[in-house]
């Protein structure tokens, strides 16, 4: 019961959170049988909340909670009954620090776990720990004498398009094909010695490794991952214009074009992805988003906003004329939205926090605020008992229906404001005054995360930007790096498809599909399948890449939807 409470809750909460939730090849997942779930882990208990929601048959999924918690016998109840298994951590023995997991998967349960060890925001998966190798291949060794159904590993990845921001989007990627294969393991660990079960346990590793990386998004560095999410919003116009189950191969490809060296041929990515980056960074600085400034703005406005009054009015006028319907859900949930902001406000720079936080004092601040609401309509309207709690849930539904276009028109009349107030300044930032707004935010290194030694320095952090600088101030500043992002773009677009057969770094998975392919390519990824690409299970130093044509990537860049901005090619 109480699992399933918590399960329905956690649906409840990422139905709430996120705008849209989707998933592909759920039918890899067995209905019976021991099952270990392997996923990465970036943004703390909404990845719980992700994995259980829809779970495939409905099957109860447990997972590792430290021993220690369990010695309350309040907590051993609401741990036990939610799922969890305890782990004793402290003992060198793996029959007791498994002891409770074996006798989980022996009876055909699920587990579900984040072999990265911990949550974190990095522009790539940083850290694979070996427990879960251990796990499986204990497993499969206990299980000669005790018996139980053999093991299936499938990793899972979970990408979010913001993933700390209210109304964005989440992707649960199951693994393509067939589940991770640890046959040819399983006879060796059983009869190696301790030396040769560690080598063995890391060889699985780098297959949950390599599968996992497949189906995230991956960058060597911030910037290219900035210039790879400003770039996707530009040719996209946002990314509420990418279908999902394309969003990830997309990313992943302009990633990889920006982790490039001096390709194609004659082009400076390096002076592209500044451009990119400094328009990223300004609209962080000046709080609004591409597609937003665009609908307000259109590239044409390179210096100062073109009729910004009258964009004004119009947005003022939206907003009220659709606000009524809206007016009684958005009374009922200000507690929520003040508890919401709130809580983005106590982990700054911890964002992988932010939206666990978001949803727990929103659930919260729920639970207070729909039972006063129902007591309140019993006791001043003529409705009652049944009545006045049907009337709470319309509200409730009501707000699920009407938050995203209310929301964007927020977005779309605070945008036109900050415009308006751009045209009435009139003094030009400095160089010096500019600089901290040309760095985007990075959050700082997380001190659970081992990076490897001979890893890439962390950037430095930005500097503090001036609070006595307004947004409106930035406007000029933000639409001409605008332009210059667009046409930075645009010739790299048109580089690309002039390029033929030019190749372009490209992630081993995506190479293998729409890359050169070959016999050769597939001896070098069978060559890497069982090599860690994290130094001992720490950061890696770069992402592996292979290549794909230069032409092939404009073509399925242009075939999946993008517009190539004005100055490149159309």
């Amino acid at each position: 019961f109480l699992h399933t409470t918590l399960r329905s809750t956690g649906a409840a909460a990422v139905w709430a959170f996120f705008s849209h939730a989707y998933e592909e090849n759920l039918d890899v997942v067995p209905r019976t049988g021991a099952t270990i779930i392997v996923a990465n882990h970036h943004n703390q208990l909404v990845d719980v909340c992700v994995l259980t929601r829809n779970f495939p048959y409905r099957r109860v999924t447990q997972y590792w909670a430290k021993a220690s918690l369990f010695r309350n016998p309040i907590a051993r109840y609401v741990l036990t009954g939610s799922g969890n298994v305890p782990v004793d951590r402290r003992s060198s023995d793996n029959l007791k620090l498994f002891g409770s997991s074996l006798k989980a998967l022996s009876k055909g349960g699920v587990l579900t776990l984040f072999p990265e060890g911990t949550s974190y925001t990095e522009p790539r998966i940083i850290q694979v720990k070996d427990g879960t190798s251990w796990l499986a291949l204990e497993y499969s060794k206990w299980r000669l004498d005790h018996g139980g159904t053999p093991l299936v590993v499938i990793p899972v990845g979970i990408v979010y398009t913001d993933k700390q921001h209210y109304r964005s989007s989440v992707i649960k990627r199951w693994v393509f094909g067939p589940s991770i294969d640890i046959s040819d393991l399983e006879a060796a660990f059983a009869q190696a010695d301790p030396s040769a079960q560690k080598e063995i346990a890391k060889k699985l590793t780098a297959r949950i490794e390599a599968k996992i990386i497949e189906l995230t998004i991956n960058a060597p560095d911030w910037d290219a991952a900035h210039a790879a999410l400003i770039a996707r919003q530009i040719l996209w116009n946002g990314d509420a214009h990418i279908p999902l189950g394309d969003f990830v191969d997309v990313s992943q490809t302009l990633t990889d074009l920006f982790s490039s060296p001096e390709l194609p041929p004659g082009l400076n990515i390096e002076k592209v992805k500044v451009e990119l980056v400094q328009y990223l960074a300004l609209l962080e600085a000046v709080g609004t988003s591409h597609d937003i400034l665009t609908t307000m703005q259109p590239p044409e406005s390179t210096t100062m906003p073109q009729r910004p009054f009258l964009r004004v009015l119009q947005s003022t006028a939206s907003a009220i004329i659709n606000f009524p319907p809206f007016a009684l859900p958005f009374v009922l949930h200000i507690p929520t939205y003040l508890a919401t902001a709130w809580a983005a406000a106590l982990t700054p720079d911890e964002v992988e926090a932010v939206a666990q936080n978001k949803i727990v004092l929103g659930l919260l601040t729920q639970t207070i605020t729909y039972p006063l609401f129902t007591i309140l309509i019993s006791r001043w309207s003529s409705l009652k008992g049944w009545n006045a709690l049907i009337l709470t849930l319309s509200v409730i539904f009501l707000h699920s229906r009407l938050i995203d276009s209310n929301y964007t028109r927020f977005k779309l009349l605070r945008t036109a404001w900050t415009l308006f107030w751009g045209t009435r300044t009139k003094d030009e930032l400095t160089a010096d005054q500019l600089a901290p707004f040309l760095i985007p935010w990075t959050p700082p290194p997380n001190p659970y995360v081992r990076m490897a030694v001979d890893s890439a320095p962390a950037p430095p952090r930005p500097p503090p930007r001036p609070t006595d600088i307004s947004k409106a101030e930035l406007v000029p500043h933000l639409l001409r790096a605008r332009t210059r992002a667009i046409t930075a773009l645009g010739d790299l677009m048109n580089a690309l498809e002039c390029s033929g057969d030019a190749p372009v770094a490209a992630s081993e998975h995506l190479a293998r599909v729409y890359g050169f392919g070959g016999a050769a390519a597939d001896k070098q990824l069978g060559a890497d399948a069982d090599t860690l690409h994290t130094k001992g299970g720490t950061a890696p130093t770069t992402i592996p890449t292979s290549s794909r044509k230069a032409s092939e990537v404009f073509a399925f860049l242009k075939g999946h939807g993008a517009v190539f901005p004005c100055g490149g090619t159309s």
